[in-house]
């Protein structure tokens, strides 16, 4: 089992929890490496996937198989970086500009090209498009989609910085953002507020990863996804419980923030399940459709093992 190194998954990590029935040897891997090792030399029995990437290898038939388990959650306002020299202030002035990405169909990218299209109209077409890695599932680019290649994510950076990019969109805070003087800004600098509110629009904490299993093991032990999806579920709820006392951690105003988000995301931000997820994943179902990363829209109840929670 390979996944990655959260809060959330700490337990399972450590082996305070284990799965009901399984003795995993679990590997704790970044993104980039364990989903090319993944959809590349299918090296894992059970593996946390960009969920773009998962919908790709459904609709071309690849023999996986997800359970409803969200680990990895992201709004896209925050991570939308632009050259301050470049004279992007506002959605619009991305219109026939370049804009870096790490792959056309990572999850970030396809979520926040979605946005810019449904909530600014903004279409993938008006964008010139800058990938700085291969595409880990191949597909045929849309008509009238620009996507030029740059040599690895480090020179996306550089690019940035010289204004040969005038954005970048990228799922973690890039060093440039803290340069001397400052040659890079979010497009949101009130991303905060503007997340909140299209939480409170949509309902939606947009899913990034899947927990994902080969079929031939979901086929040959039909009971494991539940045994894992409960395992998951205990090994989240315990970082909730470790949160909740402040000496814990390093944030002095960490009890202030856990109350507020509560407020706003309710006391269980990263929900599992189908149906508390649905129109989360119904909404990447469209955009991967949209943007021509899968060929049908795929239908959610395809997708997942049936599980009974």
């Amino acid at each position: 089992m390979a996944i990655e190194n959260y809060d959330r998954t700490e337990a399972l990590i450590h082996g305070t929890v284990r799965p009901e029935g399984i003795d995993p040897v679990i590997i704790s891997t970044q993104s980039g490496d364990r989903h090319f090792r993944m959809l590349r030399n299918w090296e894992f029995d059970v593996c946390e996937l960009s969920m773009s990437s998962y919908l790709m290898a459904k609709d071309q038939g690849l023999p996986i198989v997800a359970i409803p388990v969200f680990p990895r959650r992201l709004f896209p306002h925050s991570f939308i970086y632009c050259n301050l020299e470049a004279g992007v202030r506002e959605p619009e002035d991305l219109r026939g500009r370049r804009v870096g990405i790490g792959m056309y169909q990572v999850t970030m990218s396809m979520l926040a090209k979605g946005f810019l299209q449904h909530e600014y109209g903004i279409s993938p077409e008006s964008i010139d498009w800058v990938t700085g890695r291969e595409e880990l599932l191949p597909f045929e680019k849309p008509l009238n989609v620009k996507i030029d290649r740059a040599n690895g994510d480090a020179a996306l950076e550089t690019m940035l910085m010289k204004g040969e990019i005038a954005a970048r969109i990228q799922p973690d805070t890039i060093p440039s953002l803290e340069s001397q003087p400052p040659q890079v800004s979010r497009l949101f600098p009130n991303f905060r507020e503007l997340e909140i509110q299209w939480y409170g629009k949509t309902g939606i904490f947009p899913i990034m990863h899947v927990i994902a299993l080969k079929t031939e093991i979901a086929e040959r032990h039909p009971w494991i996804g539940q045994s894992i999806m409960e395992a998951f579920e205990k090994a989240k709820h315990l970082s909730y419980e470790y949160l909740k006392h402040p000496a814990n951690n390093s944030l002095v105003w960490s009890r202030t923030l856990l109350e507020e988000q509560g407020q706003i995301l309710g006391l269980d931000p990263f929900p599992y399940g189908l149906e508390s997820n649905r129109s989360a994943v119904e909404q990447l179902t469209q955009f991967s459709y949209e943007q021509g990363l899968t060929k049908r829209k795929t239908d959610v109840d395809d997708i997942f093992l049936k599980l009974d929670t």
